[in-house]
């Protein structure tokens, strides 16, 4: 009598199809592997886009407190020059954001204490009365103001050298902001 054979079930008779669990482990392993390392680079990018917002924004106050010295220096009817750190002037003030009512006062620009320019505001030829206001902060250095020529200047050059709030104070990340005014209604 000859031994029947017996029969293999239909699924192993032909090749399987699909992976190993060798391979599904390895697969997986390195998909976690992945995933950790697209989140890790999410996470660098959105901790470097907030740090370059807050820089972006305080120099963008530190511009407008620049302009605005600038502006007022440009239309001083008088400019005395105390050293290279304090102005003082007689300037036009808008006292209304349309641009009318503007009135001759005293103002001083104080950049002495090493960390802060503050504006003072008075009236022409009395004391100053309102608040000290600080237009730029976390100024790096003692040379703001450079008028020419020294004794009766017809222009002065105005830079700062500014950082982020928060930021350390490392020389490639101190942004240097300058500007230069004619004096053109100062009386001479």
């Amino acid at each position: 009598m000859v031994p029947r054979r017996r029969r293999l079930p239909s699924r192993l008779r032909w090749e399987q199809s699909g992976f190993t669990l060798v391979e599904m482990l390895l697969a997986s392993g390195l998909g976690v592997i992945l995933i950790c390392a697209v989140t890790l680079f999410a996470e660098v990018g959105i901790r470097n886009q907030h740090s370059t917002a807050k820089a972006t924004d305080a120099l963008t106050q530190q511009r407008v407190g620049l302009e605005r010295m600038t502006r007022e220096i440009r239309q001083a009817t008088s400019f005395t020059l105390i050293n290279s750190q304090v102005v003082e002037l007689s300037t036009y003030v808008h006292q209304a954001y349309d641009g009318t009512n503007a009135t001759l006062r005293r103002v001083r620009y104080d950049c002495s204490n090493g960390e802060v320019c503050r504006r003072s505001e008075g009236p022409v030829g009395g004391a100053f009365t309102a608040v000290d206001v600080e237009i730029v902060n976390v100024v790096n250095n003692t040379d703001v103001f450079d008028p020419r020529p020294v004794l009766f200047p017809t222009w002065v050059g105005i830079t700062l050298r500014v950082r982020a709030e928060g930021e350390q104070a490392s020389a490639r990340r101190i942004i240097t902001l300058r500007d230069g005014v004619d004096l053109r209604n100062v009386e001479r």
